[in-house]
């Protein structure tokens, strides 16, 4: 069964703020609501590209040689040797990535891909070259005691930090990756930032303030009907489409043994075809109903009223944060 890492390149890719719709970046300033038409960008998207940049901009194989080559002078100096490991594959699949987000929710997209779920699983094939940790035999050969020593420089105290007794945001208590990942990825400590906790708290929160709307009922009313009449009447909204074949797949990758430890492929195939109806399903009823456009006018209402009344403590944050050049 193969093994998959989160490295601080992965880690560092996509927005960490819940919001229905639109954009993770934008060069344009704050838009008033009324203004916002198809392109995703609300009037909270050119904070977010203050603080975050443009991920299209970035480059991810720098940036995760970089990184590397900060951990592995942090684990030297902490008396450990440190192979670096090749970050291109990461670094590609990243790039990948952001090509198919740009597509998804698209009835094109749900044809290829469904949710995004069975789709980008690969069971192993005979012959096939799985990634290896070149630290692997390194660790391998030391004690538990050397371990244990060797993983807390490399992540930190991560027990503390799941108990409660170190912050889960602050980088100084995680380790040389938490290091890289600070300098490297700098921008993504805004979201960690203890001066702003109640800013990130409120902009959370309108997500849950975008979903009760009395307009997004009626959306979702409309989008329920269309799946009913395509033949699925157990969703009253596009989350519960996409939960409930995410809970299946959850499911059918958990029922794996010593003996078999991949799913059956009989099984993930049949499974393929249910995800991807039912994308292209929900992609065709959200189309017709005009759903995700009413849900950009809910949503950036919204996000104009958050803009007017927290404006100094958002300018602070895109201030502190900001990616500009220059800066």
């Amino acid at each position: 069964m193969r093994t998959h890492t989160l490295t601080t390149a992965a880690a560092a890719v996509g927005c960490t703020v819940l919001l229905l719709v639109g954009g993770c970046s934008s060069d344009k300033d704050p838009k008033d609501a009324t203004t916002v038409s198809e392109d995703g960008d609300g009037p909270l998207s050119a904070y977010f590209d203050d603080v975050m940049g443009s991920m299209e901009d970035q480059d991810w194989s720098e940036m995760g040689r970089r990184s590397e080559e900060i951990v592995a002078a942090c684990m030297r100096e902490q008396g450990f040797e440190y192979t670096q490991q090749d970050m291109s594959a990461v670094t590609e699949t990243i790039e990948e990535d952001q090509e198919d987000a740009d597509r998804y929710g698209t009835e094109e997209y749900a044809a290829e891909n469904g949710y995004g779920m069975s789709t980008s699983y690969e069971t192993p094939t005979e012959g096939e070259q799985e990634w290896v940790d070149p630290n692997a035999d390194y660790v391998a050969a030391m004690s538990e005691q050397e371990q244990a020593a060797y993983y807390a420089a490399l992540f930190g105290d991560q027990a503390a930090t799941a108990e409660g007794d170190a912050p889960a945001g602050d980088w100084t208590t995680q380790g040389c990756q938490g290091k890289a990942q600070h300098e490297v990825y700098e921008q993504g400590q805004a979201w960690a930032d203890p001066e702003f906790a109640s800013l990130q708290e409120e902009m959370t929160a309108l997500y849950e303030r975008a979903t009760s709307d009395p307009k997004m009922a009626e959306a979702n009313a409309a989008w329920a009907t269309c799946m009913a009449d395509a033949g699925y009447a157990d969703f009253a909204t596009p989350e519960d489409a996409i939960n409930a074949i995410s809970e299946e797949f959850s499911t059918l990758m958990s029922t794996t043994t010593e003996e078999a430890p991949e799913p059956d492929p009989a099984a993930v195939a049949e499974f393929k075809e249910k995800e991807i109806a039912t994308a292209v399903a929900d992609a065709r009823c959200k189309k017709s109903t005009e759903h995700e456009k009413k849900a950009r006018e809910v949503q950036f209402a919204l996000e104009q009223e958050f803009v007017d009344q927290h404006k100094a403590e958002l300018d602070a944050w895109a201030e502190k944060y900001s990616t500009a050049d220059g800066e």
